[in-house]
């Protein structure tokens, strides 16, 4: 094989978005899991000298089932924990989310007893096959926040659907968000309410932020009143002149201005968009002009005659 063939065969061809990508989001299921609350043995030392509970390694994270979610045992290296615990995972689904105003899941956890109770539990949920599930940039802007015990059972109460925030973390390279449950957060007998999480898009993420913007200090709006209309403009300061009128520049927007444009009128808006407008609308150079015929200043020499057609520029403002 040539050189030039091979060099062909290895540019790996280009990736076309064709459509939307798919948007699969996770199937309602649960199971128990048994969670080991440490890694592994501490890495072995030299004959006399101690070795720092910090170097164990940390607990393995254990596949819930097939649902899209990985969970972990995550107690501090000094803190007392059994040698294993157990935690059952649930996804709730899309209705029960959507009864709560969640555009995301609704996960229930709910430790097996007192002795799981007591580790914390690290939940990361992979958001990599419903990223794009509900708008730009939703999957880098997903965090988890804590829901009411009761919002499984009475979804629609405004107490039931107050959302605290957890500390979690998200990786958008990896797809997944990752939020740990402090021991103090989580159920402490086997017949209390699990603990419901949910991952829902804040308002910002690695791909930007969705907030609004402040209206700034320095420019001025004004609502229309009965008119439904909305203008804000901007002033801009430019050089002084050396003599003479000095234009005024800055940029203007109004919601009316593109009202009553048909397809009889004409629909173009200015090069600063559509509603905007680059100046106050009285900046203009205007040429005037006359017959030559009447433009017989004698510095010109005009000798055009006086039935002439020809017209000459007469000044400039």
């Amino acid at each position: 094989m040539s050189t030039a063939k091979a060099s062909e065969k290895a540019v790996a061809p280009k990736r076309m978005w064709k459509s939307a990508p798919a948007v699969e989001l996770p199937k309602p299921g649960g199971t128990q899991v048994q969670l080991p609350t440490r890694g592994g043995h501490t890495p072995p030392a030299a004959p006399g000298a101690r070795v720092s509970h910090f170097l164990a390694p940390p607990a393995p994270q254990i596949p819930v089932g097939k649902l899209p979610v990985k969970v972990q045992a995550a107690p501090k290296p000094t803190d007392p924990a059994p040698t294993s615990v157990s935690a059952k995972i649930e996804v709730k689904n899309e209705a029960a989310a959507k009864s709560l105003g969640i555009d995301g899941v609704v996960m229930a956890v709910k430790p097996a007893d007192a002795a799981s109770a007591s580790v914390p539990l690290s939940v990361e949920l992979d958001y990599t096959r419903f990223r794009n599930a509900f708008g730009g940039g939703w999957g880098s802007r997903l965090q988890m926040v804590e829901l009411p015990a009761c919002a499984l059972t009475s979804p629609t109460k405004p107490e039931c659907q107050k959302r605290t925030p957890v500390a979690s973390k998200n990786d958008p390279v990896a797809g997944t968000v990752t939020a740990t449950l402090s021991a103090a957060a989580q159920p402490r007998s086997a017949s209390a309410a699990p603990t419901v999480l949910a991952a829902t898009a804040g308002a910002s993420g690695s791909s930007g932020s969705f907030t609004a913007t402040s209206l700034s200090p320095s420019g001025s709006w004004e609502a229309g009143g009965n008119s439904g209309g909305f203008s804000w403009s901007y002033p801009m300061e430019i050089p002084g002149a050396l003599g003479g009128p000095a234009p005024s520049l800055g940029l203007s927007y109004s919601s009316a201005a593109v009202d009553g444009r048909t397809s009889a009128t004409s629909g173009q808006s200015s090069w600063a968009g559509d509603g905007w407008d680059l100046g106050t609308g009285s900046n203009f150079i205007e040429h005037s002009f006359v017959p030559c015929a009447e433009d017989k200043r004698p510095a010109r020499g005009s000798t055009t005659p006086s039935k002439s057609p020809v017209t000459c520029a007469r000044a400039r403002r």
